[in-house]
């Protein structure tokens, strides 16, 4: 789950730069008031949900710690020592590591992937196949470079990019369903105070 949500969030970011590059540009001015208006919803958009992605990676992130210190018995030193002596010191119980697990659905943005993500993904791919579209049109000398199983690069087809990129967005929409369903289920298994061991191989596998 964890990697997914880092290749998630590597696309983000490279949309982000590509809206704000648009946006920030000297000629933004230039643009009819509408494209404009466009052009910032969709900055804005891209950054939360940019945000929501990083919100998610660092709950999954926390619920691995969780279960982890339990496991390991070091619960209460990894994680409520540093409240030892003040005001918010809490005595460790056999609850708290599940309640501290359903604590992640307390605060927005919820953890779940929402139909936004979904649409992210497929206009991410679009994007590429119209930037390589471009690229053989207006440069049809260019041969683009993929790297083999040896790590070497050797020259492919625009076509073979673009069928790529659209099995890598496949992929990709395929794992949004199945981190939403992982997801639930250690929502259920927190919620019915089951086996942490099992969380931990739903997150890392």
């Amino acid at each position: 789950m964890i990697k997914f949500l880092t290749k998630l969030t590597k696309d983000l970011k490279e949309d982000l730069w590509l809206m704000e590059s648009m946006t920030f540009s000297e000629h933004f001015d230039d643009f009819e008031e509408t494209d404009r208006m466009w052009r910032i919803y969709t900055l804005g958009g891209t950054y939360l949900m940019l945000r929501q992605v990083e919100n998610a990676k660092s709950s999954i992130e926390r619920i691995h710690k969780y279960c982890l210190s339990e496991i390991n018995g070091t619960f209460y030193d990894d994680l409520l020592k540093q409240w030892e002596g003040s005001d918010m010191e809490q005595a460790y119980n056999a609850e708290m590591p599940y309640e501290y697990i359903l604590g992640i659905w307390d605060n927005l943005p919820f953890p779940e992937m929402n139909l936004d993500i979904s649409d992210f993904i497929e206009k991410h791919c679009n994007i590429g196949n119209a930037l390589m579209g471009g690229l053989e049109q207006f440069f049809p000398t260019i041969v683009p470079h993929k790297q083999n199983s040896e790590g070497e690069l050797e020259p492919v087809s625009f076509l073979e990019c673009q069928i790529d990129d659209n099995l890598k967005a496949g992929s990709m929409l395929a794992a949004v369903e199945e981190y939403n369903e992982r997801l639930a289920k250690i929502r259920e298994i927190a919620t019915n105070r089951g086996n942490l061991g099992e969380i931990l191989n739903l997150i890392s596998r």
